[in-house]
């Protein structure tokens, strides 16, 4: 198979499910929005993910609410299986059917160095074996497991194994498996150059953001709401703008342009001359 095909294919289940979907190029392949919004990067072999795709898919995830995903079937070691969540630099990665599976509420494992994991709730476990009356040294007994790594699933310094899990579930007939959560990290790195520098001015505004690399768009931030910057050298370029324009519009970012001269455009754009001078983050919403 090949990475287009693989790719189309997941569009085609996105629009059964009534999902709207964008082509994209770079650090991520596919928007998708329908009560969430998730973008996706999609290999057939995972070690082609760079670490800088991974940076640029978080920040743009942290200030847009976007959920980014890795979508792969393989890496030059194993091949992935179904219903388990795995991770690379942070972003989970999953099959087409494990992701589909978690888009429609459905709970995955989580491969953690080699073992497979889970979420549970600790409060209910802890709960119900204090209900029957079990002491930790007398139901890690009858699981097969230590007081210790009991009492540590209980207190949440370690996720279970799956297996432990179930065994816990059947043993005090409850159900403690949740669905796996992900945290999204904000990346920030000392960017230097051009974009960095105009990163760099837009926080002296007050104005928080991040550089994104192999993305359509440069910059990447939040005031009230969050904010896409496209970079362009002047009016040549506009047709770069009208791909970021429809991004924003399924993040519901507002967009606007940053360009070397002063450029005659829809889409609110300011000139580094004209940045440079700004002094509030007033004079830059009014801008924009």
């Amino acid at each position: 198979m090949r990475k287009f095909s693989l790719i189309e294919r997941i569009k085609r289940l996105f629009e059964k499910r009534d999902f709207k979907v964008l082509d994209c190029k770079g650090c991520f392949d596919l928007v998708a929005k329908k009560d969430k919004i998730f973008i996706l990067k999609i290999l057939l072999n995972a070690d082609a993910f760079k670490v800088e795709y991974a940076k640029s898919m978080s920040n743009i995830g942290y200030f847009t609410g976007a959920k980014p995903f890795l979508i792969s079937l393989r890496s030059n070691r194993t091949t992935f299986l179904n219903h388990v969540i795995y991770q690379r630099f942070n972003i989970p990665l999953v099959t087409p059917i494990t992701f589909f599976e978690l888009v429609e509420g459905k709970k995955a494992k989580v491969a953690k160095k080699g073992k497979i994991l889970v979420e549970i709730d600790a409060e209910k476990l802890k709960r119900k074996r204090q209900e029957l009356g079990f002491s930790l040294a007398q139901l890690s007994k009858k699981i097969g497991i230590s007081k210790k790594a009991l009492y540590e699933i209980e207190n949440r310094r370690k996720k279970p194994l799956y297996e432990t899990a179930k065994k816990i579930e059947k043993f005090l007939r409850i159900s403690i498996i949740k669905q796996a959560n992900f945290k999204i990290e904000k990346f920030v790195e000392e960017e230097k150059g051009e974009i960095g520098f105009l990163s760099k001015k837009l926080k002296e505004l007050g104005i928080e953001n991040c550089v994104v690399k192999f993305s359509p768009f440069e910059i990447v931030g939040r005031e009230k709401e969050s904010l896409i910057a496209k970079f362009v050298k002047d009016e040549k370029n506009l047709k770069e703008i009208e791909k970021v324009e429809s991004i924003a519009k399924f993040f519901g970012s507002k967009i606007f342009v940053i360009s070397e001269k002063d450029i005659k455009t829809q889409i609110p754009s300011i000139s580094i001359s004209t940045l440079q001078n700004l002094k509030s983050k007033h004079e830059f919403l009014n801008l924009i």
